[in-house]
């Protein structure tokens, strides 16, 4: 995920601005094929999709990244779901797919009204997944909905716990 972001953000630094008009498209060719690695980390499993314990190159990185100010603690995906005793996924398991599925959607310049869906249904799944609020308000902006933008920055600041001493 970090890798799309990247290359969204850092473009201009390998791709001549001759290509800026080309850079949206390729954006979303990239998004494309982060949705295809995360629909490889799902799998059938009794009709329902499930998030496997498989490792991703793709979202070892953003696991694994240094912490950002505002990023929510780590939880292994492969640790909930072999901790589980249940056929289908934890509500914290499902909420974290549904962020990245969200996360990879919202990286290109205009509103993604299914990032939006996902994204809503992740901080409803577990309401202190911090990354979720952000990228969620972040949503909201690109549509130019600033009460609920601002509501979900500080539903993302509900829910950090910054100690200052």
């Amino acid at each position: 995920m970090d890798d799309l972001y990247r290359f969204r953000d850092h473009y201009f630094e390998s791709h001549p601005l001759s290509e800026a008009d080309v850079k949206d498209h390729r954006v979303e060719q990239r998004m494309r094929q982060c949705m295809d690695r995360l629909d490889a980390l799902q799998g059938e499993k009794g009709g329902k999709k499930h998030v496997t314990s498989r490792p991703c190159r793709l979202l070892w990185g953003f696991f694994f990244s240094p912490p950002l100010l505002f990023r929510s603690s780590f939880f292994s995906v492969s640790e909930d779901v072999s901790n589980s005793s249940s056929s289908s996924p934890s509500p914290s398991v499902r909420a974290r797919a549904l962020y990245h599925r969200g996360r990879a959607l919202n990286v290109l310049p205009s509103h993604s009204p299914e990032s939006e869906r996902l994204l809503s249904r992740a901080v409803k799944l577990q309401p202190d997944l911090v990354d979720a609020w952000n990228e969620l308000g972040e949503s909201y902006a690109k549509r130019g909905d600033s009460e609920n933008a601002t509501t979900c920055f500080e539903g993302a600041l509900r829910h950090v716990n910054i100690d200052y001493m």
